[in-house]
């Protein structure tokens, strides 16, 4: 009987070996590239700001469902802030640009789904010609996931994150709620 367990033992280990390195896994660095929208609400309500983004995030899948990686998203569209553009006389832009690093966990597949983990800073900015711009960065925990689609050189997402909360730089007792959707396109450097 001891011999039997041994030999049934030895054959569920060579299973296991054959079916891990007929799927083994190669560390890659990645790239992905993002036009998106940053959501910006007034925590205390009343102002909402909208605007498209452009970015990417470079990272490094060090094992096939765990990867960590850089990320940064600006806005390339401003919006007018009508109550502080109505008090000086003239008219006021704003912008949040968001930066960080995220771990990422991803589900294997051709279809998967990632989930993230970070630490960003997300950054609101007033300009106003004729005047210094003023700008306040804070930075904070952030989570999102994504959906994707592996092709064959390039992978299709889907990205949602929630930033951290942005404080206004001119009242300091207002803050900002981030948030931002993507389409990703993301290729993988092997």
């Amino acid at each position: 009987m001891n011999q039997l367990a041994k030999l049934l033992a030895g054959t569920a280990i060579l299973t296991l070996s054959a079916s891990a390195a007929a799927e083994e896994f190669y560390p890659y660095n990645y790239g992905e590239l993002h036009l998106g929208k940053i959501g910006t609400s007034l925590n205390s309500g009343g102002q909402d700001f909208n605007y498209t983004s452009l970015g990417g995030s470079y990272g490094y899948q060090f094992h096939e469902n765990i990867g960590a990686e850089f990320f940064a998203t600006f806005a390339v569209t401003k919006e007018t802030d009508e109550f502080v553009s109505s008090s000086i006389g003239t008219t006021v832009k704003t912008s949040v640009n968001a930066f960080g690093g995220y771990m990422v966990a991803k589900t294997s597949g051709r279809f998967y789904v990632k989930g993230k983990l970070g630490l960003v800073a997300s950054q609101f900015t007033y300009s106003a010609s004729g005047f210094e711009s003023e700008s306040s960065t804070d930075v904070g925990l952030s989570t999102g996931f994504a959906v994707g689609i592996q092709g064959e050189s390039v992978n299709v997402e889907l990205m949602m994150l929630q930033l951290p909360d942005s404080d206004d730089p001119l009242f300091s007792s207002e803050s900002y709620e981030n948030d931002f959707v993507g389409l990703n396109l993301s290729f993988d450097f092997d």
